[in-house]
């Protein structure tokens, strides 16, 4: 059987700093692909502010409750630590490019699909494309979403709801043309 992430923050609480390069190894990927599509950051601002996450979950894994789960904690944090930057300092990000960052490795149809959901994921309201990002790329729960967002349940899934019908949209579109 696999240990689940609070068990591995349980080890890195009785000292074992392999753990917790296990769980920053398993989640560091997805946090800056997640800064840098959900909103919109460069790859080297991505990486430090990955860093700075970590850095918040090591200083801060005793105040983690046992009943919770790892991975809307991290997002929490991700996202404070997300929104502080760019109160800080909005006039120092910049806008990723979806063609030049995307991977070439998929065939070219999978490549023109994934640019026509980028760009699909860039025309939604900034709230819609947290909540299908936290959905599907986090599999957080709409439960979870709520939490991390402070949004009622109910409006996590009508804007879950929203996206996806915009999203079919804009993809029914392109497959028009």
């Amino acid at each position: 059987m696999t240990p689940n992430d609070m068990e591995f923050v349980k080890e890195f609480l009785s000292g074992n700093k392999n753990a917790f390069r296990f769980l920053m190894e398993r989640y560091s990927g997805l946090c800056k692909y997640h800064i840098r599509s959900g909103w919109g950051l460069d790859s080297e601002t991505a990486e430090d502010l990955t860093q700075e996450v970590f850095i918040k979950v090591y200083q801060n894994a005793e105040r983690l409750r046992p009943d919770s789960h790892f991975k809307s904690w991290l997002m929490t944090i991700l996202r404070n630590v997300v929104l502080d930057h760019l109160r800080k300092a909005p006039q120092k990000n910049k806008a990723i490019s979806l063609e030049k960052d995307l991977p070439l490795a998929a065939p070219e149809t999978q490549n023109i699909r994934k640019l026509i959901i980028g760009e699909a994921l860039a025309k939604l309201p900034e709230r819609q494309k947290e909540i299908v990002l936290l959905f599907y790329f986090w599999e957080l729960s709409s439960v979870e979403i709520g939490k991390v967002m402070n949004l009622p349940e109910g409006t996590v899934r009508s804007d879950l709801h929203q996206a996806r019908i915009r999203i079919a949209e804009l993809l029914e579109d392109a497959d028009s043309l």
